[in-house]
């Protein structure tokens, strides 16, 4: 589990965890900037200095927003109803959550969710990973009642720079069924036209530099 800050400047962050400075033992915070620095996306602070009231008259310096983790599958039932109403099709709320029993993504995906620091989970998204260097992503959908308040979008920036944190050179696939705007925000391009499988959806393609070229296979079994 992590926990995401907004620095009092506006800019969010997600903290990895502490460690210990060798010499002092002073413990120091480890967090990513979930934005484009162009100083760098690692970022290292002495926890108390971290912590304190640092901010504009006396506020504080970072303040807790939300959780970020990983979903087990045991819990998978609790997150599909967010999407019933954009993919259910005609179908009951229960035949719709059934229906995933046998979804090859979604049996083999590592789901995450953002949640409130009191537990309640405001949206999800799916990840696949097809290649050591590229990742899909699907299944991105919020509680109804949390729509429009910046939770999706908070959410795709936590989740794409941890996977970059582990691996630098990693692209991101998907398919949008919602236009392109939304994924350009987080460098998605839409993908040449013979990555283009299905009619209802936009392959969108997210890379890396130095990363891979090899889409095309990928988004044609991506469904």
């Amino acid at each position: 589990m992590w926990t995401i800050y907004q620095h009092h400047k506006g800019m969010h962050y997600l903290a990895l965890g502490k460690g210990l400075h060798s010499e002092s033992m002073e413990p120091h915070t480890i967090y990513l900037a979930l934005y484009d620095n162009p100083r760098g996306g690692l970022w290292v602070r002495p926890s108390g200095m971290f912590l304190d009231n640092g901010g504009p008259r006396g506020s504080k310096r970072f303040t807790a927003l939300a959780r970020l983790r990983t979903l087990s599958f045991n819990e998978a039932d609790s997150v599909l109803p967010f999407g019933f109403d954009a993919w259910g099709e005609g179908r009951s709320l229960p035949d719709f959550v059934k229906s995933y029993a046998t979804n090859k993504n979604h049996l083999r995906g590592q789901r995450f969710v953002l949640e409130t620091l009191e537990g309640a989970t405001l949206a999800t998204v799916n990840t696949l990973r097809f290649a050591p260097e590229i990742t899909g992503l699907a299944w991105l959908s919020t509680h109804p009642e949390h729509r429009k308040q910046g939770h999706a979008t908070l959410l795709m920036h936590s989740v794409m720079a941890l996977f970059r944190h582990e691996q630098p050179n990693m692209s991101f696939v998907l398919h949008s069924e919602i236009g392109i705007r939304f994924f350009e925000r987080f460098g998605f391009e839409k993908a040449p036209v013979e990555c283009q499988h299905f009619e209802k959806s936009v392959a969108m393609i997210a890379e890396a530099d130095n990363g891979p070229s090899d889409f095309e296979s990928v988004l044609s079994e991506f469904f």
